[in-house]
């Protein structure tokens, strides 16, 4: 019995996830931004394509796991950019655009991450293709 075709919207998260390990990788070669935190997300970000493509259950979970923590981090970040938004706009306005923008991306992609990694064709999918090895 042939796969059947990779849903859509599991096809966006790996590419997402990705891009996010390309940015990661590409963070390595600046001392500044460099660091431990880097090294996670690219292990997290390799576990996470390599489980997903493979079908296993264990990485939807992780990504759900993931998707929260986002949601957690960027909410409390959110809050945080709001008590200050007037000192950052002060000093520089368009980090607050910077800072509002990467933080509409994190809610974003967490909202379609835990979105995505709940739907049942998604699941279907992670299930037959987990099988089929």
């Amino acid at each position: 019995m042939p796969t059947p075709a990779m849903p859509i919207k599991l096809i966006v998260v790996i590419v997402l996830l990705g891009l996010s390990l390309v940015i990661d990788l590409y963070g390595l070669q600046d001392p500044q931004t460099g660091g431990a935190g880097n090294y996670v997300r690219i292990s997290l970000n390799i576990a996470l394509l390599y489980g997903l493509l493979r079908g296993q259950e264990w990485a939807r979970v992780l990504a759900k796991v993931v998707a929260v923590l986002g949601l957690i981090t960027g909410a409390v970040a959110l809050i945080g950019v709001l008590t200050l938004g007037a000192l950052l706009a002060a000093m520089d306005p368009r980090l607050l655009v910077v800072l509002y923008v990467s933080l509409g991306y994190v809610l974003a992609y967490s909202v379609f991450l835990l979105w995505c990694m709940s739907q049942s064709d998604v699941q279907a999918w992670l299930t037959i293709r987990q099988l089929r090895d």
